[in-house]
């Protein structure tokens, strides 16, 4: 349960940094939208305690999946992609109006 649990931890945390550099529209369903967790195969949740798959199947379709946000961002040879490079070249270009 622990890396389930870090996949959903992994989104939660995406959403709460989105929600830190507000844009001019909030993107937050967007993301949960494309990226959403999905719960896993039944023999997965039968194996989890009660409150594990209870916590899995509160948060699926509610939170971006690490795992997912983490294959969009990066390459299989971990180079940059260009997804992650536009929202870091967002947030630096939003950073610099708020400083003029």
């Amino acid at each position: 349960m622990a890396k389930l649990r870090s996949v959903v931890e992994g989104g939660l945390h995406w959403l709460r940094l989105l929600a830190a550099r507000p844009l001019t529209k909030s993107y937050r369903d967007a993301w949960i939208t494309r990226y959403a967790l999905s719960l896993p195969a039944a023999a997965v949740l039968k194996a989890l305690d009660a409150a594990s798959a209870r916590y899995l199947r509160s948060m699926a379709g509610r939170v971006p999946d690490a795992r997912r946000l983490d294959a969009a961002f990066f390459t299989m040879n971990g180079v940059i992609s260009i997804v992650f490079f536009a929202c870091v070249f967002a947030e630096r270009l939003l950073a610099w109006r708020s400083s003029v």
